[in-house]
């Protein structure tokens, strides 16, 4: 989850208690999907809509992938490869199933991939972390030292920062699309930065509190805002016009069941 500034992730630890539970029934469904290159040979985008019996909506999705293809990004290399995710519901979003789709919570997910493979998960000495920045106006200064490029953030300008996460997960930007969006208006691309970061030992009673230390850039690529912005608004036109498509035909659609709880009784003694 991407935040103006510094966060802290602090994990609680829950118990699980056993207790007598009912499982849902699988809902009978018409399943109606689209599925198209968006634009015309590019990406694909797959629109699943499912309608019940009586014709409400039970539920909807829609993803689109662009395969590192779409040109949305520039990546660090010509090389190095960038994967761009747009979702509704986005991967962020908590929420009921049975909650209605909302054009507003979509996500925007970007996955690097650098042509040198080790130096996607390759380390220096006293990095314990990776982190993601993303910045809309050059505020994030960088420097080369000793042959390595490093970031450093200004203290007074908003940045959006993920959590600090473990080395082992991979090169990853995910968050709400509206926020992204939100974010990049007015300018024509952001810079996201995967850096891999140092612990330093805050010195007490000063700033910055924070246990990261230097942050260490292994790719930055730039966002085409304007693009991206036209990608989504033709991903919904799309979609809202195969839905007026579908008026009545939806009974034609493929009949499946949705949903439906599998329980587990944990049967132990305490």
């Amino acid at each position: 989850m991407m935040k103006p500034f510094l966060g802290c992730a602090i994990w609680f630890g829950a118990a699980l208690i056993a207790s007598p539970a009912t499982a849902n029934d699988p809902i009978p469904v018409f399943q109606c999907v689209l599925s198209a290159p968006l634009p015309d040979g590019g990406p694909r985008l797959l629109v699943l809509k499912s309608f019940r019996e009586n014709g409400r909506v039970n539920s909807m999705h829609v993803s689109w992938e662009d395969n590192a293809a779409s040109g949305l990004v520039r990546p660090p290399s010509p090389n190095d490869r960038i994967f761009v995710s747009l979702r509704w519901p986005g991967e962020h979003r908590i929420g009921r199933p049975d909650d209605p789709f909302d054009w507003s919570e979509g996500s925007i997910t970007m996955n690097l991939l650098l042509a040198n493979a080790a130096a996607n998960f390759g380390l220096r000495q006293g990095e314990e972390w990776r982190q993601v920045m993303v910045d809309r106006d050059q505020s994030v200064t960088t420097i080369s030292e000793e042959g390595v490029r490093l970031a450093i953030a200004s203290p007074i300008d908003m940045l959006l920062m993920s959590d600090l996460e473990p080395t082992t997960t991979p090169g990853r930007m995910s968050m709400s699309l509206n926020s992204f969006l939100a974010w990049g208006s007015g300018v024509q691309h952001l810079t996201v930065y995967e850096t891999r970061v140092t612990r330093r030992n805050p010195v007490k009673n000063s700033y910055p509190t924070s246990p990261a230390g230097a942050h260490r850039i292994i790719g930055a690529y730039d966002v085409d805002m304007p693009a991206l912005g036209r990608t989504v608004a033709l991903i919904r036109t799309t979609t809202e016009r195969w839905e007026r498509s579908l008026s009545t035909s939806w009974r034609t659609c493929r009949r499946t069941t949705e949903g439906g709880d599998m329980v587990v009784i944990d049967r132990r003694k305490p």
